[in-house]
């Protein structure tokens, strides 16, 4: 019905179980263009079930998004994890309800939307998301407290995404064209629509909601956190029946360990650097 669009694969689990894996990896994100570099390499190069997944269901992605890091933001100040013990948090996703718990707060499964009237009624006490969507989603006179250390980053939507059919009649030589303009749109999408307008909201709002970055419980339980999502993922991965699903799991942590350990020191902040890396390991590879 449309040549192109915006697919969040985190909504078609049953059809696309292996590539919905990737926006189950939150809680593994730690820089945005890591993550942004890790999912892309995960899908293009490293998980050909993914890709069989997509060309059954007739889709062409061109880039995987992240976003930027998470942060927790409650109706109080809060600035500890013993100040979020107790507390219920709205949470969209369940990499996000897991951290919650972690915390020792009870998790809330809320869409993104009714994330304000959640605060706003007293059915939720906080929420986890990104700075900037404290403006986007009008929390603005709501919260009172941010954690802003990094607490995951989301992943897995695919902001350009088109119909194979559509696809399959852009000349080969344009299609080239377009495959080679992606490692720097991923470097613009990450900086212009989440790490700029986090940056703006927070020196905005900060006179008059304190931002904390957390206290060493906090990022101790955060460490932990980190290295049981390998088991969740797979506990996933067994519940929808992948075959090989641990195989894939460890196959794509080792994906993230590799752009935030070994790749991340050698581009951070460079532009050029972080474009050639991505294009050499994943664009040149393109396989749709």
């Amino acid at each position: 019905m449309v040549d192109s669009g915006f697919f969040i694969t985190q909504f078609s689990a049953n059809q696309l179980p292996y590539s919905s894996l990737i926006s189950e990896m939150t809680g593994l994100g730690g820089d945005p263009y890591a993550t942004m570099g890790a999912i892309n390499e995960i899908l293009f190069v490293g998980c050909q079930n993914c890709r069989d997944e997509m060309r059954v269901a007739g889709i062409v992605p061109l880039l995987m998004q992240s976003a930027s890091p998470l942060a927790t933001m409650c109706t109080r100040p809060v600035a500890s994890a013993a100040d979020l013990a107790g507390l219920r948090a709205s949470t969209i996703g369940s990499p996000e309800a897991r951290w919650a718990r972690a915390l020792g707060m009870t998790p809330m499964r809320t869409s993104i939307v009714d994330i304000l009237p959640a605060l706003q009624l007293g059915q939720s006490d906080c929420t986890i998301i990104g700075t900037s969507w404290i403006r986007s989603y009008g929390l603005e006179d709501t919260v009172k407290g941010v954690i802003d250390m990094p607490q995951g980053i989301i992943a897995g939507a695919a902001p350009i995404t088109f119909n194979r059919d559509s696809w399959a009649r852009i000349a080969k030589e344009d299609q080239a064209r377009i495959i080679g303009l992606m490692p720097a749109a991923v470097w613009d999408y990450v900086t212009n629509a989440y790490l700029l307008p986090d940056a703006e909201v927070k020196a905005a709002l900060s006179a008059r909601i304190p931002f904390a970055p957390g206290d060493d419980e906090m990022h101790r339980r955060w460490a932990g956190f980190q290295e049981g999502e390998v088991a969740a993922l797979k506990a996933l991965a067994r519940d929808r029946k992948l075959a090989d699903g641990d195989a894939v799991v460890d196959r794509m942590v080792a994906t993230f360990r590799i752009w935030h350990e070994r790749l991340l020191p050698a581009f951070k902040g460079d532009r050029a650097k972080f474009e050639a890396v991505l294009n050499e390991r994943v664009f040149s590879k393109y396989p749709f």
